[in-house]
């Protein structure tokens, strides 16, 4: 969560709280006093009827009676709202981990599958472009036996948190498996997906990575694959279109590494 959004964050909970709170005072003073106002008449067999006693409710002389229960109703409103609060939290942690690869932060394989799917429809709907590439980070192996598993993991977080920040807004950046990564691209043809996979092996290639237990920074190159989706008679599934990427990223391997095929 981001410094500007924080403020703003505990301005909408303390809102929520008071909100809570003042329904809890409302409540209290208007439907448990005077409830327990009208249970007492009964119990105590006064005869009053019971309009009088609920409008009695309300005179001087059951001030303290009121105030109190007003307190209590406050102290359930915002019990209340603090536990419905604490749901809510709790419920958007299941949902982010439900959908994130616990490692990298990166949307995981099976939400961006889900994804996948949806702009398929959409493309092939409205007749848009859709294009996906897959990028996997070259000599990944030969890294994590020299440096070890728990230094492959600070790699991967470091490359796939660069990774989101050089993807476009409207992409979908996930990691679909080990040192494989993929992305998304709406409304995309070959054209400008080739331009924009070319960008990112650059950028890769150009920065200094720091994985904070290894003892210098060091460089990375990737190989990626590009795709768009194909137009064929029916309707393409997901699995097309993540073959035809997979099958570029192997020629891109397969001719040198440090490189885009499409």
């Amino acid at each position: 969560m981001t410094n500007q959004r924080k403020p703003m964050y505990k301005c909408k909970f303390a809102t929520r709280l008071l909100l809570h709170t003042l329904i809890g005072v409302i409540v209290g003073y208007g439907v448990l006093h005077p409830a327990s106002v009208f249970i007492f008449h009964r119990a105590t067999h006064q005869s009053i009827s019971h309009i009088d006693s609920l409008i009695s409710a309300f005179r001087p002389d059951h001030g303290w009676m009121a105030l109190y229960f007003s307190f209590i109703g406050a102290l359930f409103g915002l019990l209340n709202g603090l536990y419905l609060q604490r749901t809510a939290v709790l419920y958007e942690k299941v949902k982010k981990l439900s959908l994130t690869d616990e490692l990298t932060g990166l949307f995981n394989r099976r939400h961006f599958i889900q994804s996948l799917e949806r702009e398929i429809r959409r493309a092939q709907r409205y007749g848009n472009d859709l294009a996906l590439i897959m990028i996997d980070i070259d000599h990944f192996k030969k890294y994590n036996d020299a440096f070890g598993h728990l230094a492959g993991d600070r790699l991967l977080r470091s490359f796939a948190q660069h990774l989101a920040r050089t993807a476009r807004g409207t992409d979908v950046v996930g990691r679909y498996g080990g040192e494989e990564f993929v992305i998304l691209m709406p409304d995309t043809g070959i054209e400008m997906a080739a331009h924009l996979a070319e960008r990112i092996r650059q950028d890769i290639q150009d920065h200094l990575f720091e994985t904070h237990g290894n003892p210098k920074s060091f460089k990375i190159t990737v190989s990626i694959g590009c795709a768009q989706l194909p137009e064929v008679e029916g309707q393409s599934q997901a699995d097309d279109l993540i073959k035809l990427a997979d099958d570029c990223l192997y020629h891109a391997k397969s001719n040198g590494r440090n490189r885009i095929c499409c």
